[in-house]
């Protein structure tokens, strides 16, 4: 899992794999944000078959109660231009709802690297200045 954090400060790191109730080791779970905090978790989708993509997202309170969910058919897209439409969505949402402090958990490193680079100003991905653009506006 892949962090994106927001006011008062940002959160630019990424975890280790968490181990699950039965010992194992497992790549993807959720951390709870710290208190006071909005965690967003962040998912895209695309089809192999018809390259149709789909995104989805869940707000929680940092003690893990749901908030509120979306999700939305993108079309015909690329892997990591759902997860980043994924971000920019969330961070829509979270405009509108006006959470004060917001985490973005995604599994897509090269999407969290993409947006966390001092670059991402000039990134050849228009969704990447999209995001840029809403992120530092908040």
């Amino acid at each position: 899992m892949y962090y994106l954090g927001k006011v008062p400060c940002r959160i630019r790191s990424f975890s280790r794999p968490c181990n699950n109730r039965n010992g194992r080791s497992s790549p993807v779970c959720w951390k709870r944000p710290d208190d006071g905090w909005v965690c967003l978790n962040t998912d895209g989708v695309v089809s192999s078959s018809t390259g149709f993509g789909y995104v989805g997202g869940v707000f929680r309170a940092h003690d893990g109660s749901w908030i509120l969910g979306f999700n939305k058919a993108i079309g015909v897209t690329q892997p990591l231009q759902s997860e980043l439409w994924v971000i920019f969505t969330g961070l829509q949402i979270d405009r509108d709802n006006d959470f004060e402090r917001l985490v973005i958990q995604s599994d897509s490193l090269e999407a969290i690297q993409r947006l966390n680079a001092s670059s991402a100003a000039t990134d050849v991905h228009a969704l990447v200045h999209a995001i840029d653009r809403l992120w530092n506006a908040g």
